[in-house]
C-alpha cells in the first residue's frame, strides 16, 4: 500500500475562510429574503422569541462546513494550477478551454463533498439518542448540482435547493420540519444527497484529478477524508500520564534497556522523507508483547517509554501522540462493528506525520477463546483477524514512525498465532532479587523520606542507584550463552538443520517464529545506544544526507554471527514452548477446578436427599 500523505486542518486555516462564509449567507440571505436564522426559528415553533441553542448549532454547522468547502477550493485552485491558467487564458484573450472548466468542476465537487461529509457528520452526532421512527425524512427524487461557475454561484444554487427542502410539505401539506431535531434531520438528508450526487458526477472526473486528493487523507477533528471517502474516526483514548525515570522500573533491566533503545530509534524517523534509518538495517521492534502477572510492571514500563519518546521527540520538533485501546471500548461500546472500528483505532499508525505509540491493554480480554474453540463468537473472530492484520504489518508498509505494544496476564489466553505476531514476546518478571526489593522499598517511601522521618541506615549499597546492562548479550540466560559460546564457525546449514530440529519438536515453530527471531538477533546486531549528540546537535546526523546517514549507523552495528542467529532461534522455541507448557497447566487448573466444583455440589444433592 502506497504511503499516504497526511494533510491536518488547523482551525486558525479554516477561521481565515469565516468572512468568506459570512458573505455568503449574506447573498443567501438576498436571495430568499430572509436570513437562514430566522427561516429554521419560522419552521420550529417550539421557541417565539429567541433562537434555540440547536438552532444556532445548526447554523454554526452550516457555517463550517461553507468554511471547509472556500479551504479546499484554494488548496485545489493550487494544486490544479487553475488560477494560473485562467490567467493565461485572459491575457491571450482565449475562451476557457473544456480541460481548465474540468478542473474548476473538480474543484467546487470537492469542496461541496467535504462540506456536506462535514454537515451530515454533525447532524447525525446532534441526533445521537433520538428515535429515528420520530424524526422527518427527505426524499430526493433528483438532486441537481451547479459546478465550475464560480464558489459563489455553486453554493447558492445548493444551499437554495436546501433551504426548500426545509420548507417542504408533505401530502397532507403539513410542513416536514415540526420542531428543531426535525431540522437537523432534514438537513442530514439533503446533504447526504449531495454526497451521493458528488460522488457519482466524480467517476467522470480524469485519473490525475482524482490523484490529486486520492492519495492523501486530509484531518479536521475526527473527520478524516480520503478521496471521496470520509470516514468519521471514533476518538481514541488519548494517554496521559505521569513520567518514569529508568531508575523507578523495577526488575527486568533488560526490557527497559531495550525500550529506552526503542524510544531512541523511533526518535530517529525522518517525517520529511519519511524513512528511518533503523527499519533500513533492523534494530527497531515494531511490536512488542509484555506478558507478565499483575503488578510486575508493565504499566510502568508502557509510562517509561511515553516519557522516554516525548523526550527525545521535542527536541527534533517531531509531533507524537500515544492512544491505547481497550477492551471495555470495544466490547462494551462498538461490539456491534468491531473489525472496522478495530481498524480505526489503529489508524493512527498510518499518519506517516506523527510518532505514534499504540497500546493494547490486557489483549487477553479483547477476545475469548481462539479460532479452534467453536465457543469463539463472530464479534471475537473480527476483533481477531483486525489485530493480527496490524500486528503481522499486513496491508501496512512500516516506515518506523511508530511501535505497538501490548500486555497480558495471561498470554495463553490468546489465540496462539495472534500471539506468535509479536516480534518480541519480553517475559516481565518484577522484582526478584534483594536489591529489586531495596529499590521496590525506597521508590515506595521516596515521598514520605522528603518528611525526615524516615530513620533507616544507607549501608553499602544505594537503592535506585544501580547501573543499566549495556550489552544485550547478558539477557540471554547464561546456560544458552555457553552453549553457542562454542558454536563459533557455524554455517547456514547449521541454522537450517536448528530450524528443522526445533519444527520436529514443535510443528508450530514455522516461518512466524523464525522470522520473529531473526527481527530480535537483528536488535541484538544493534547492539548500542545512539549517541546523545545525535538528538542534541542536527548538524551532526539530521541534517545529512540520507545515504550518510545509513552508512554513520551501520558503522554502529556489529556483524551478524551464525551463533548469535541461532542462539535467538533458540531463545524464540524456549519462549514458545514455556507458552505450551503454561497453556497446559492452565488447561489443567482449569478442569480440575471443574471437577472440584462438580464434586461439592454433588455432596450437597445428597446431603438434601
Amino acid at each position: 500500500m502506497p504511503t499516504r500523505e497526511s494533510h491536518p486542518i488547523p482551525d486558525a486555516e479554516l477561521g481565515k475562510h469565516v468572512p468568506k462564509a459570512e458573505g455568503l449567507m449574506e447573498e443567501l440571505k438576498k436571495v430568499k429574503q430572509k436570513d437562514l436564522l430566522v427561516l429554521l426559528q419560522e419552521l420550529s415553533p417550539e421557541e417565539k422569541y429567541r433562537p434555540l441553542p440547536a438552532e444556532l448549532d445548526l447554523l454554526y454547522v452550516i457555517r463550517h462546513g461553507l468554511c471547509l468547502y472556500f479551504y479546499f477550493y484554494d488548496l485545489l485552485t493550487d494544486r490544479t494550477g487553475l488560477q494560473q491558467e485562467l490567467e493565461k487564458l485572459s491575457k491571450l484573450g482565449l475562451a476557457v478551454t473544456t480541460s481548465t472548466q474540468q478542473k474548476r468542476e473538480f474543484i467546487s465537487a470537492y469542496g461541496l463533498f467535504v462540506m456536506a461529509s462535514a454537515i451530515v457528520m454533525k447532524c447525525e452526532r446532534m441526533l445521537r439518542g433520538k428515535d429515528p421512527a420520530k424524526l422527518a425524512h427527505l426524499e430526493i427524487g433528483g438532486m441537481e448540482l451547479v459546478l465550475g461557475k464560480g464558489p459563489t454561484r455553486d453554493l447558492i444554487f445548493t444551499l437554495v435547493h436546501y433551504v426548500d427542502a426545509l420548507g417542504k410539505r408533505d401530502a397532507d401539506g403539513q410542513g416536514l420540519v415540526q420542531n428543531v431535531d426535525d431540522a437537523i434531520a432534514i438537513t442530514r438528508d439533503y446533504w447526504k444527497a449531495v454526497i451521493n450526487k458528488v460522488q457519482a458526477i466524480a467517476k467522470n472526473f480524469p485519473a490525475e484529478l482524482l490523484a490529486l486528493v486520492g492519495n492523501t487523507t486530509f484531518h479536521h477533528g475526527t473527520m478524516a477524508v480520503t478521496g471521496f471517502q470520509v470516514e468519521d474516526r471514533k476518538e481514541v483514548k488519548v494517554v496521559t500520564w505521569a513520567p518514569v525515570e529508568p531508575q523507578e522500573v523495577i526488575g527486568d533491566q533488560d526490557v527497559t534497556r531495550i525500550f529506552l533503545r526503542l524510544g531512541d530509534r523511533l526518535a530517529m524517523y525522518d517525517s520529511v522523507l519519511q524513512k528511518n534509518p533503523f527499519v533500513h538495517f533492523g534494530g527497531l521492534l515494531e511490536s512488542v508483547l509484555l506478558d507478565g502477572r499483575p503488578g510486575t510492571g508493565k504499566t510502568t514500563r508502557i509510562r517509561l517509554l511515553m516519557t522516554h519518546v516525548a523526550r527525545r521527540a521535542e527536541p527534533v520538533g517531531l509531533p507524537y501522540v500515544f492512544k491505547s485501546i481497550t477492551g471495555d471500548q470495544v466490547k462494551s461500546k462498538w461490539y456491534g462493528d468491531t473489525a472496522q472500528l478495530i481498524k480505526e483505532l489503529l489508524s493512527v499508525a498510518q499518519d506517516p506525520s506523527t510518532l505514534s505509540l499504540i497500546f493494547v491493554d490486557d489483549i487477553d480480554l479483547l477476545i475469548t477463546g481462539d479460532r479452534s474453540d467453536p465457543g469463539t463468537s463472530g464479534g471475537d473472530m473480527d476483533i481477531l483477524k483486525a489485530l493480527m492484520d496490524f500486528f503481522s504489518g499486513t496491508g501496512t508498509n512500516y516506515t518506523g514512525h511508530y511501535l505497538a505494544i501490548a500486555a497480558t496476564n495471561k498470554p495463553t489466553a490468546s489465540d496462539d498465532a495472534l500471539r506468535q505476531r509479536f516480534v518480541y514476546p519480553a517475559l516481565i518478571k518484577g522484582p526478584e532479587t534483594w536489591e529489586d526489593y531495596m529499590d521496590l522499598a525506597a521508590l515506595e517511601l521516596r515521598d514520605f523520606a522528603k518528611t525526615g522521618l524516615l530513620q533507616i541506615g544507607q549501608g553499602k549499597v544505594q537503592p535506585l542507584q544501580r547501573v543499566l546492562p549495556r550489552s544485550l548479550a547478558e539477557t540471554y540466560g547464561e546456560e544458552l550463552r555457553k552453549k553457542y559460546a562454542n558454536k563459533k564457525g557455524a554455517t547456514w546449514e547449521d541454522v537450517g538443520r536448528l530450524c528443522a530440529e526445533f519444527h520436529k519438536k514443535d510443528p508450530t515453530f514455522t516461518g512466524r517464529p523464525v522470522k520473529n527471531a531473526l527481527q530480535v538477533a537483528k536488535a541484538k546486531a544493534a547492539d548500542f545506544d545512539v549517541p546523545e549528540e545525535w538528538f542534541i546537535n542536527p548538524g551532526v546526523f539530521r541534517a545529512k544526507p540520507w545515504e550518510e546517514r545509513l552508512q554513520m549507523v551501520k558503522e554502529l552495528f556489529k556483524a551478524m554471527t551464525a551463533e548469535m542467529v541461532m542462539m535467538a532461534l533458540e531463545h524464540q522455541f524456549e519462549v514458545e514452548a514455556r507458552y505450551q507448557r503454561e497453556a497446559h497447566e492452565r488447561r489443567v487448573e482449569d478442569l480440575m477446578e471443574e471437577l472440584r466444583v462438580r464434586d461439592e455440589a454433588l455432596r450437597k444433592i445428597s446431603g438434601k436427599s
